[in-house]
């Protein structure tokens, strides 16, 4: 009678194989480490693999292209919507989150038109928002009346001056300003007789969907007679006609990186920085704005910080240096069979910059021992992390340097890297951080990094106009010994273990021997951070760095995983071999039963 009840058998042996390999599979880790299993799976180590080749992909859809031939294993997120659909159909990894990152239309406040506060309303009026989200991103969007972009919740003011999309509104503010329009001329005059001039928006060529943005709105200025085109510009190119020592544009479409604290507003509009690599692109100068972006910088309470923000963005509504457009849903694709993907709150797998990126550091996978990364891009700007403002540069360096502090992308919060742990003080100026830097941390070269390195950087960074923001309140550093540093701040406030953590260690046996170290091309930079610089190939658009098999976190054991992953995926397969015998029972008494009653 056994054959009779040999069909049963095999499937009770196929449910019970088949439990245990997904039992299995968890044991090995995610896929994807998300908002709901961090606490579980982040535990930074690696990297994992041997090589890092990064390969430079100008439009999107050939880094779609590329990751489905098999060329790369993760694309940034730029993938449009449309083709990460695909792409998950066909049983890719697919990630959605939320981006940090908020794109606006910036005006050049330095020349007439565009300084008359009337005739930035009515570009304002002229955009059409909704349909930017509806009909460009397809739904993968979200519009902003503010340059806090959603993700930082209740730091948005949500309260501010609207604009709402009205042709007509447009009209009225130019007639209000003094213009008129001359059928004669077929042109709009200013207040002051002159004949409008054709502008440009500038949109980099690189991203299709800033390029039909910025179409949309110059066809909308052409229909009340407003003479404004589009000029696609490569992205690089674009970095320096903005560049407020050059500011040869009119308007242009950029997204913007806030990084993890509010005082990317002090940098990006603050008079202060309206000044050779400053921040502040539109060329904005207002008293009373100044005044409030400071208190940003300096107040010592979150509460203080936060109603300076509020402040900040109603004024920003009512000055219109730039129209904030949208934040994106951002997609980034990987190729099945690797691991510990970690996507990051509003960057996704991709990652953050300058100095984030935990995909690259713990990514694995047994099949494959070269992790291949696209991005959007033509070429690397620059190599030298003192000037470069470009986000796809910093996704070469940040894997070359390390920070001091690191920050937990999942909480926000500070997290020992370099510096294993720390303490503040008070003196009479401010307040004093004193570091400990860990003891077994070598520069690709071999050289020890020491507390000299720690404090040699803070020199180098206040020459660069990108860092100088976060390193003016250092009054002075004191190397206690060689894994200690004692730094002078005349400054409480908030964000100050922020400003003087979250900053690349450079090295100083190097550094010190550079004569302009802005000027230095550092097209050979070594570094800290767990890959070490190979070559970067211009005409072939291609990176390649090498995984550091020194690093402080490079894994001793390359399958390791830690007790908690290994005590979870065995809780796991226990409780698939549970479900899988009471199954085997429930079945059995089953036929038991049906048996005797056969019998009869």
């Amino acid at each position: 009678m056994l054959w009779k009840s040999l069909p049963i058998i095999l499937i009770l042996i196929v449910i019970a194989t088949s439990l245990f390999t997904i039992a299995l599979a968890e044991a090995k880790g995610p896929e994807v480490i998300t908002e709901d299993n961090w606490r579980v799976y982040f535990k930074p180590q690696g990297p994992w693999v041997e090589k890092l080749v990064i390969k430079l992909l100008p439009n999107p859809k050939d880094e779609a292209l590329a990751v489905e031939r098999g060329e790369v294993d993760i694309t940034s997120w730029h993938i449009p919507i449309d083709l990460a659909r695909k792409l998950k159909e066909e049983n890719f990894t697919v990630v959605a989150t939320p981006s940090y990152f908020y794109y606006a239309l910036y005006f050049n406040l330095r020349k007439w038109p565009l300084n008359d506060i009337y005739f930035r309303r009515a570009i304002a009026h002229l955009v059409d928002k909704d349909r930017i989200v509806r009909d460009i991103l397809k739904g993968a969007g979200v519009p902003i009346d503010t340059f806090v972009p959603p993700i930082f919740g209740e730091w948005v003011n949500r309260k501010v001056k609207r604009y709402e999309y009205s042709p007509e509104l447009a009209i009225k503010c130019l007639e209000e300003g003094g213009y008129r329009y001359s059928k004669e001329r077929g042109t709009w005059i200013g207040p002051n007789g002159r004949e409008v001039p054709r502008l440009y928006i500038l949109a980099p060529s690189n991203d299709p969907i800033k390029v039909e943005v910025a179409k949309l709105i110059a066809r909308e200025a052409r229909r009340i007679g407003l003479p404004i085109y589009v000029k696609e510009v490569d992205f690089n190119t674009l970095l320096q006609l903005i560049d407020p020592s050059v500011a040869r544009f009119d308007m242009f479409i950029l997204g913007r990186h806030p990084g993890y604290t509010l005082d990317y507003l002090y940098q990006s509009f603050h008079s202060s920085q309206d000044r050779a690599h400053g921040w502040n692109w539109a060329g904005v100068k207002d008293p009373e704005l100044d005044r409030w972006l400071e208190k940003i910088l300096l107040a010592r309470s979150r509460d203080e910080v936060m109603m300076a923000v509020h402040k900040v963005q109603e004024i920003l509504a009512e000055k219109l240096p730039g129209i904030p457009l949208y934040v994106r849903i951002l997609y980034s694709v990987a190729r099945k069979g690797w691991r510990y993907l970690v996507a990051e709150p509003g960057f996704g797998v991709t990652g953050s910059i300058p100095l984030g990126g935990w995909t690259y550091l713990m990514a694995r996978s047994e099949k494959f021992k070269v992790l291949r990364l696209s991005l959007p891009t033509s070429r690397i700007s620059s190599l030298n992390p003192l000037v470069t403002i470009s986000g796809y540069d910093w996704y070469v360096l940040g894997r070359i340097y390390d920070p001091l502090i690191a920050i937990n992308p999942f909480t926000l919060e500070l997290m020992p890297w370099i510096a294993v742990k720390w303490s503040t003080e008070k003196w009479s100026r401010g307040i004093i951080v004193t570091i400990h830097i860990a003891k077994n941390i070598t520069w690709h070269d071999g050289t020890p990094l020491t507390a000299h390195d720690v404090a040699y950087t803070y020199k180098l960074l206040k020459l660069s106009s990108i860092w100088a923001p976060k390193v003016k309140y250092v009054v002075k550093t004191e190397v206690v010994d060689n894994y200690t540093v004692r730094i002078y701040l005349n400054t409480s406030s908030y964000w100050a273990l922020y400003w003087i953590g979250y900053v690349p260690v450079l090295p100083k046996h190097i550094w010190e021997k550079v004569e302009d170290p802005l000027t230095y091309p550092n097209d050979r930079p070594v570094g800290s951070g767990p890959y070490i610089f190979k070559s970067y190939e211009p005409e072939k658009k291609i990176v390649v760095l090498l995984a550091n098999k020194k690093y402080f976190k490079y894994p001793k054991v390359l399958k390791i995983r830690t007790a908690e992953e290994v005590g979870v995926g065995m809780r796991n397969v226990l409780h698939y071999i549970v479900i899988a015998s009471i199954v085997v029972v429930a079945v059995g008494i089953a036929l038991w039963r049906l048996r005797r009653h056969h019998e009869h």
